[in-house]
């Protein structure tokens, strides 16, 4: 029994004894990391940033876990130069995965090292894990505009539809992608657009279609001045002055009957006879009489988007549903049809500004030209060059270009600069 007293007293005096050896270690390294922070600070005060940074160094590895301390580092770092900078700041995300400040710190790095798409890259990081921050957001924001060239020297250029543009070189039409490269070169004396896996193009005196590798897949029964593409199963084409549609057979009908026509979108066209406008549907019906002097067409000429139809009446241009029945009575000297559901350009006495869907005006007429936004972005003319605004009315890339178009789905638009084309992609969608 006494043996049993004496073993349990030994292992407490031994449990007691390590104790106060643990709790001596641990006042011992924390006397140390007070000696390295006072060593870090002093320094610091008398501007000698490199020694302050071996000491907060020192600091930081007994003990990261204080974010304060790791920003005075931060700080000396950052005299240092570029390169203890980096290191700093990307340990401090390391250290402090979930911190605001370590991303805000990080994305203000990449920023004023001019590399952009980092800053998305670590901004769209910070808003997954929900800690971004207003300036966070900020940053995000002004290189969500910053952009890459990917093609240029064109003569004439489109929007993207669907995963190609056209572009002209010279005098010949060829296709590229969203990255600026060659689908097609620049074979054809004319072309349309790729709709699906299929355009027409005009070579060799023949309009007909083909396919995504260029091969000729079909033609018309007879030839045809013009040749669109397939849009809700009717093609477009002109044929001595007259315009109508043809099945994907690409037989020509004894009776063409228009005097001019648009292709067909969400099941809606617009066609003119004796001088005057209707609305059609994709079964051939009519929805409108021939009511209209104008229909705005788009650059792939269609005339409906967002629901929208603009058509001119006694020199003014409405906005029209899809039943062709008006959606305000509030009419407009000019307009852009709709490119999304973001604002359409629209003029009141010789100034430009924006609607909604729904016929109201978000941006008070007050620029020379404007164009419809697409991706949040708008493009107005002001001293002759054009520039992007915001839906906020906030100029996005300055008044820089000669010419330019909207924003396609794909981050891509074409600008025009000394009398040429190219194109360029924001950096989000690169």
């Amino acid at each position: 029994m006494k043996v049993k007293i004496f073993a349990v007293i030994a292992l407490v005096l031994a449990g007691i004894t390590v104790t106060v050896m643990m709790l001596k270690g641990q006042a011992a390294d924390q006397e140390e990391y007070a000696g390295y922070l006072a060593a870090a600070r002093q320094n610091a005060d008398r501007d000698i940033p490199y020694v302050a940074v071996q000491n907060y160094l020192r600091a930081i590895h007994m003990d990261a876990g204080d974010e304060g301390v790791y920003q005075e580092y931060l700080i000396q770092a950052k005299n240092l130069g570029v390169d203890p900078y980096m290191a700093a700041v990307k340990s401090y995300v390391e250290y402090f995965p979930e911190s605001s400040m370590a991303y805000e710190a990080l994305c203000e790095y990449y920023y004023n090292q001019e590399m952009y798409q980092m800053v998305l890259d670590t901004a769209l990081e910070a808003r997954e894990k929900g800690i971004a921050t207003d300036r966070v957001r900020e940053y995000y924001l002004e290189c969500s505009v910053m952009y890459r060239v990917i093609g240029s020297g064109y003569s004439e250029v489109t929007s993207f539809l669907g995963e190609t543009a056209r572009v002209r070189m010279g005098e010949l039409y060829g296709y590229i992608n969203q990255n600026g490269n060659y689908t097609m070169m620049p074979t054809y004396e004319d072309a349309s657009f790729f709709m699906g896996k299929n355009a027409a193009v005009y070579h060799e005196d023949e309009w007909y279609m083909i396919n995504e590798a260029g091969y000729k897949v079909a033609r018309t029964n007879l030839p045809v001045d013009y040749l669109s593409f397939v849009s809700n199963g009717w093609i477009l084409f002109s044929l001595e002055g007259r315009y109508d549609y043809m099945t994907s057979s690409l037989t020509v009908p004894q009776e063409i009957r228009f005097e001019d026509a648009t292709n067909f979108k969400n099941r809606v066209a617009a066609v003119k006879k004796d001088g005057k406008w209707a609305l059609i549907n994709a079964d051939m019906e009519m929805i409108t009489d021939y009511l209209f002097d104008d229909v705005l067409r788009d650059e792939f000429n269609t005339c409906i988007n967002n629901g929208v139809i603009f058509v001119q009446k006694d020199g003014k241009y409405y906005m029209v549903n899809e039943e062709g029945l008006r959606i305000t009575e509030t009419g407009f000297d000019n307009a852009c049809p709709f490119v999304g559901s973001d604002p359409a350009a629209v003029c009141v006495n010789g100034l430009w500004g924006f609607v909604d869907a729904q016929g109201n005006m978000v941006i008070e007429p007050q620029y020379e030209a404007a164009k419809s936004f697409n991706m949040g972005l708008g493009a107005v003319c002001r001293g002759g060059l054009w520039g992007y605004i915001n839906t906020g009315n906030v100029i996005r890339m300055e008044y820089q270009f000669e010419d330019c178009l909207p924003f396609s789905s794909n981050g891509v638009t074409a600008v025009r600069e000394n009398d040429t084309w190219r194109y360029i992609k924001l950096l989000p969608y690169i």
